[in-house]
């Protein structure tokens, strides 16, 4: 039996999540065109914008909202 080749690539960054994203047209050219000029994947590029993002939202300050009354008032 061959010995194993040693495998290529970029090496794991450990587990990872799946989403998919479904960007418009424009959101969709202006992250490729971001991405090649600072020649990212666009994996990589999606994924330090959404890592950003999240790190600017407070989610014990979302956990202590209420829902809004507007049910109850429109009755």
């Amino acid at each position: 039996m061959a010995p194993m080749k040693k495998r290529m690539g970029r090496p794991s960054r450990g587990p990872r999540d799946v989403f998919t994203v479904k960007l418009t047209l424009g959101d969709g050219e202006r992250l490729r065109q971001i991405a090649d000029l600072q020649d990212l994947s666009y994996q990589d590029l999606l994924e330090t914008i959404v890592s950003q993002s999240l790190a600017n939202i407070d989610v014990e300050a979302l956990k202590g909202q209420e829902t809004l009354p507007i049910g109850r008032l429109a009755s």
